[in-house]
């Protein structure tokens, strides 16, 4: 297999969850992986005008590069317009789909943004092929994209639509995870639940807090709260801090670092999301041996196969609260199962999955210089 030079497209980078996936790839690819990114703010406004800025930060080395493999809030439409003067013209396209615009949660007094959804819309069409990071994820996108396409003012594009859906494939998220280690033998005093994802509406924290004040009449426990946090802080979460007090041993952004050490120390951690198009944070907590409690919806039975690890899903918030419960009380017989949910976390390290991303592109690549194209590659 030759080393083949990727130029990776990320508008929304920075610190962000795209950026974690492409510097992990990067890493441990075969190939020669370029990036040309913007930063991690404005995400909406990154998807309508960030081409002008990636266009304008392109160098010689990117230009040089034999194929653009570029994330989900990519305008590939905008980008390779401005491209068409320069080598990167025709070179083939892969994109990647984090998340999709079209079966995102809104809240009920929003307003789904049609200008966004649109341009992911013709953003497939131009990419040689598409890869979506869950089915879930996948199959949420060709659910509503029918509808989308009839309800506009010109329903153009339906006859793409399975032209389109041939052209994708399920690949999915590498993580960067440190080597596998044991669980460490639970500490003295109470055990640690985890909540180590955004504090955003889509995340459903207000269902967690509930959960918390629940288990509190009924067992002792300690809570760290990971990850970003909104800055004008909501009346759900100044409420909760209060209810727990000294309990309460982290809230919001830590360095990467003490971020593992957490992990490390956590008993349980849970998820209560309205939506989820993978599950990179439930996956990392695994990946240090504890076991999650996921509904049994979204994409968490792609992560967790529901027939291997059926004690891991719960059905409604009773439910949750009852196996919630049963492991704060019982910590070192939930840990047992750790191990098991350790393994399983692991076929996504980008040491397992980096020669599949390595090879797909590859592949493309080779086709792309063997096929010219056809008039039956118009759209019909």
């Amino acid at each position: 297999m030759r080393r083949r030079r990727i130029l990776l497209v990320s508008p929304y980078h920075g610190k962000s969850s795209h950026a974690a996936w492409a510097q992990g790839y990067q890493q441990h690819s075969r190939h020669e992986i370029h990036t040309l990114s913007l930063s991690d703010r404005a995400w909406a406004w990154r998807m309508r005008a960030g081409s002008v800025g990636l266009w304008e930060r392109l160098t010689p080395e990117a230009l040089d590069c034999e194929m653009i493999l570029a994330t989900s809030m990519t305008d590939l439409s905008g980008f390779l317009g401005l491209a068409r003067r320069t080598p990167l013209a025709g070179r083939p396209v892969v994109l990647y789909m984090h998340e999709n615009q079209l079966s995102y949660p809104i809240r009920k007094e929003g307003l789904r943004d049609r200008g966004l959804a649109w341009l992911q819309f013709t953003s497939m069409l131009c990419a040689d092929e598409i890869w979506f990071n869950s089915e879930h994820n996948r199959r949420s996108w060709f659910r509503a994209l029918p509808d989308f396409l009839h309800d506009c003012p010109d329903p153009h594009g339906t006859a793409t639509v399975d032209g389109l859906h041939q052209r994708t494939r399920v690949v999915p998220v590498g993580l960067s995870l440190p080597p596998q280690q044991e669980k460490p033998n639970l500490e003295d005093g109470p055990p640690i639940l985890l909540w180590n994802q955004r504090w955003e509406w889509d995340k459903n924290p207000e269902a967690f807090g509930q959960l918390v004040r629940q288990l509190l009449r009924q067992v002792d426990f300690r809570v760290v709260m990971l990850g970003q946090y909104p800055k004008r802080e909501p009346p759900d979460l100044t409420e909760l801090k209060e209810t727990l007090g000294s309990r309460l041993l982290h809230l919001g952004w830590c360095s990467r670092e003490e971020y593992l050490t957490w992990l490390g120390r956590a008993t349980l951690t849970v998820s209560t999301a309205r939506h989820e198009f993978f599950g990179i944070a439930v996956l990392e907590a695994a990946a240090h041996g504890i076991p999650p409690l996921l509904p049994r919806r979204l994409a968490y039975p792609e992560l967790f196969s529901p027939e291997t690890f059926p004690h891991l899903y719960y059905r409604h918030e009773r439910e949750l609260e009852e196996k919630a419960l049963q492991a704060l009380r019982h910590p070192s017989r939930w840990l047992e199962r750790g191990l098991a949910v350790q393994e399983n976390a692991y076929r996504f390290d980008w040491v397992n999955l980096a020669k599949s991303y390595d090879d797909l592109l590859e592949r493309r690549l080779v086709e792309a210089e063997t096929t010219r194209f056809r008039p039956s590659d118009l759209p019909s």
